[in-house]
């Protein structure tokens, strides 16, 4: 077994922005940008354990942020979603509203 990866700073940055934006919008755009945290939920999840969690605006950033620190932990690089920083700034932008 390969020892785990630290999840790199520029993730680590991103996924905290996304975490102080998704405590101060509307629940009403949150739950609008839940397909969009659903969708990466799903790729970061280890695809033996199971469908990704499907929690509602008040989970989803804590499952966001086990997931990625699992992913990191649990996974070798080549399953790691591609460009996990620009998937995490596409929560962001869902999060900004059409």
């Amino acid at each position: 077994m390969s020892a785990p990866q630290p999840v790199p700073r520029d993730v680590l940055d991103v996924l905290e922005r996304v975490a102080r934006r998704w405590a101060v919008v509307p629940v009403d755009r949150a739950r609008d940008a839940l397909p969009t945290v659903h969708a990466l939920l799903s790729d970061l999840v280890d695809p033996g354990s199971g469908p990704a969690p499907a929690g509602g605006t008040d989970l989803a950033v804590a499952q966001l942020r086990v997931l990625v620190h699992d992913a990191y932990a649990n996974a070798p690089g080549s399953v790691l979603p591609d460009g996990l920083p620009g998937r995490l700034t596409a929560v962001l932008r869902a999060l900004d509203g059409p």
